[in-house]
């Protein structure tokens, strides 16, 4: 092989190598989240599990839901916050991967 076409070689595997990395740090982001996600459901669920036990008249019942309302509307802000970060992280790596196909095509040339 002529140096140029191991140089070539050396920076598209460098461009795969790089467009990998990213797509293992993205995996490894939605991961955690989903963990964190799947805790703050956990937590809610046995909350008001454990808040319905202790139910014994109608204003209990009435803060019951009232409860149960707030919480709901902290999981759809969590999720909300998430979908944000989701659509941050797709148009970072949209951004960088245009990056290193740049950076590929240049190199061929």
């Amino acid at each position: 092989m002529s140096n140029k076409s191991v140089e070539l070689n050396e920076n598209l595997m460098a461009s795969f190598k790089a467009m990998n990395e990213l797509a293992i740090a993205n995996a490894e982001k939605l991961m955690a989240m989903n963990l964190e996600q799947i805790r703050k459901q956990s937590d809610v669920t046995v909350a008001a599990m454990r808040s319905a036990m202790e139910l014994k008249d109608a204003d209990d019942v009435k803060n019951y839901v009232t409860d149960q309302t707030n919480a709901a509307k902290d999981v759809l802000e969590g999720l909300v916050a998430d979908a944000q970060a989701i659509g941050k992280m797709n148009e970072e790596t949209s951004a960088e991967i245009a990056r290193l196909m740049k950076e590929s095509a240049e190199s061929v040339r």
